[in-house]
């Protein structure tokens, strides 16, 4: 079982650093700020391939569906939604 995500970080850190991100991107103006929206999408595929590399898949899931809340043609979001609903 995969024990780092994306550049070699660790699962657990990954889903701990983008919640803090997203935490502050919740605050700042979708209008003030084009392509927000996407920034969010990535970070929410972010955790949810973590999630699925640490076996949590409601959790990744939901993580999918809200990067397709943001972005509805991103193509990952939708295959990380597939990829958890499969397990």
């Amino acid at each position: 079982r995969g024990e780092r995500v994306g550049q070699g970080f660790a699962p657990r850190s990954v889903v701990e650093e983008t919640e803090t991100s997203l935490e502050v991107l919740r605050k700042l103006s979708l209008e003030a700020f084009p392509g927000l929206k996407s920034l969010r999408a990535h970070l929410h595929v972010t955790r949810a391939h973590a999630l699925l590399e640490m076996e949590c898949w409601t959790q990744a899931k939901e993580e999918a569906e809200a990067a397709l809340e943001c972005d509805a043609s991103f193509k990952e979001a939708e295959y990380m939604r597939q990829s958890a609903e499969n397990e």
